[in-house]
């Protein structure tokens, strides 16, 4: 701890940015806070301190008196940046916007003019994060059909999860639009960003990922003109590019060249491949992570592959047809080049790695009706395709045209609701053997959500429930859920995704 033998000399090092420009004539250096005869109290702070914007700040540093008596003489001070803030004995701060500040802290002995701060250590570290880096981004219709974003989060100082609500009102001073249908967060060059994608009202625009504010309006965000009859349905990020699915199947992108993020624009010519394209979805994959996509072609009725790391300065990404497996497909195995007349229900990546992924579908049979649940290797390193096998779907009497799906990646389950809805299974895809009930709701399921750790899911209802579960194996295997939080009243439930460093 250093002491200052007058106000005088603390504002000149003030001045001098707290530092030690040619002022240690003003120094008394006692070291190791031991008290010397008349160094009447010592200081200590933590290096460093991280709030979530809306937090209030109430820091008090650590005094030790030599005489405690002594403590109703001081006066305080609290420079952040090197401008008083406050003549508190704590720090209080409200943390209205993300960012950052240093603080400093002087005692002055009132009686002697004699200036205390701990020199030794540097200033004070306050780190302001947005609350919405991570966690869950929920898109719903409130109770008046607008739309509106949600968020939950984890603050594991608090040891509780925090709720927001009507974000993009709050954030844009004025609605958002009507028709809640898809949420995408994604990050570009490093900055966090969403995807939003309504289908009235302004419809699909990109938001800051840190406060929701409006960033791009999609339909105002291409080359040339716009494509008719624009109505996204899909959205995947890349190293290389961004995708959207449009309704007519048509798939639109922008790609990276270095630009900031929020200044690329749409190409307004749909991509291209070998014998055309009508695309349905393209598969939930951690892109960042894989850097495949994987999508449905429904006018040919075959899976598609693109590399994402991959830029072509003369087309961006490029979209093409899966290989010829390694080894003949089985006779029992539907060939992802043609799937005949088999019919594609959903598909998405249940592992993966970079460059690497094992992929699984849900198909119903045209002969039987019954659905099948069938997997494969890919990787783009080659490129290589390995088929695994096609297995019965067990719960299928269960699926109506409610039913939602999930992948829980890396650990081979398969959750899907059923019974108009209202219940949610889980189907082990690596033996086949069994399905089991997880949970019964009063409302239906409207989304299904997997956050990063794959140990925790988000299951969205009609009655604008959120619902956070813990699926981990244990739990699976007791054959009882375990709830971990609910948000409730948020009117209609559209879609959930996981904000995490993944995508």
């Amino acid at each position: 701890m250093k002491k200052y033998s007058n106000a005088s000399c603390l504002l000149a090092l003030l001045i001098a940015g707290i530092g030690s420009l040619s002022l240690h004539s003003c120094i008394k250096d006692n070291g190791n806070y031991e008290f010397a005869e008349n160094n009447l109290v010592s200081i200590q702070w933590d290096q460093s301190i991280s709030l979530f914007v809306g937090d209030s700040l109430n820091y008090a540093p650590r005094r030790t008196f030599l005489n405690q008596a002594d403590s109703i003489h001081f006066s305080h001070a609290w420079y952040i940046n090197g401008k008083l803030h406050s003549e508190e004995p704590n720090l209080k701060f409200l943390a209205k916007e993300f960012g950052g500040f240093g603080a400093k802290y002087y005692m002055t002995d009132k009686r002697t003019g004699v200036v205390y701060t701990n020199n030794d250590s540097p200033p004070l570290n306050v780190s302001i994060q947005s609350p919405f880096s991570l966690g869950w981004a929920v898109l719903y219709a409130d109770k008046n059909g607008n739309s509106e974003i949600a968020h939950v989060v984890y603050d594991a100082k608090k040891k509780k999860y925090m709720d927001y609500t009507g974000l993009y009102q709050q954030a844009n001073g004025h609605p958002m639009g009507t028709n809640p249908f898809k949420i995408y967060p994604y990050s570009m060059r490093g900055t966090r960003a969403v995807f939003a994608v309504q289908h009235a009202g302004q419809g699909a625009l990109d938001l800051n990922g840190l406060d929701y504010t409006r960033k791009l309006v999609a339909s105002k965000a291409f080359t040339r003109e716009v494509p008719d009859n624009l109505q996204p349905v899909d959205f995947a990020n890349f190293n290389a590019a961004d995708l959207f699915v449009n309704a007519d199947g048509s798939v639109y992108g922008r790609f990276f060249n270095g630009a900031a993020a929020f200044t690329i624009p749409w190409m307004s010519t749909p991509m291209t491949v070998e014998k055309g394209m009508k695309v349905k979805e393209i598969w939930d994959a951690w892109y960042k992570t894989s850097n495949i996509a994987i999508m449905y072609d429904y006018q040919n009725k075959r899976l598609l592959q693109a590399d994402g790391t991959r830029f072509y300065q003369n087309g961006g990404i490029e979209i093409k047809a899966m290989p010829a497996p390694a080894i003949p497909y089985p006779g029992d195995y539907t060939p992802l080049d043609n799937f005949g007349d088999w019919e594609y229900v959903w598909g998405n990546v249940f592992i993966e790695s970079y460059m690497n992924i094992t992929g699984g579908m849900v198909l119903r049979s045209p002969l039987d009706r019954k659905y099948y649940f069938q997997n494969f290797d890919f990787t783009t390193l080659g490129p290589k395709l390995t088929p695994r096998r096609r297995i019965p779907l067990l719960g299928q009497e269960h699926m109506d045209d409610k039913t939602q799906f999930l992948a829980i990646k890396n650990r081979n389950y398969l959750f899907f609701s059923g019974n108009n809805g209202k219940n949610l299974y889980f189907f082990d895809v690596e033996t086949g053997a069994q399905t089991r009930l997880y949970q019964s709701f009063s409302s239906s399921i409207t989304t299904l959500a997997l956050d990063d750790d794959t140990f925790t899911i988000a299951v969205g209802l009609e009655d604008g429930q959120v619902i956070l579960y813990d699926i981990n194996t244990a739990i699976l295997n007791a054959g009882q859920s375990k709830e971990l939080h609910r948000l409730q009243d948020l009117g209609r439930v559209a879609h959930i995704m996981y904000k995490g460093y993944k995508i």
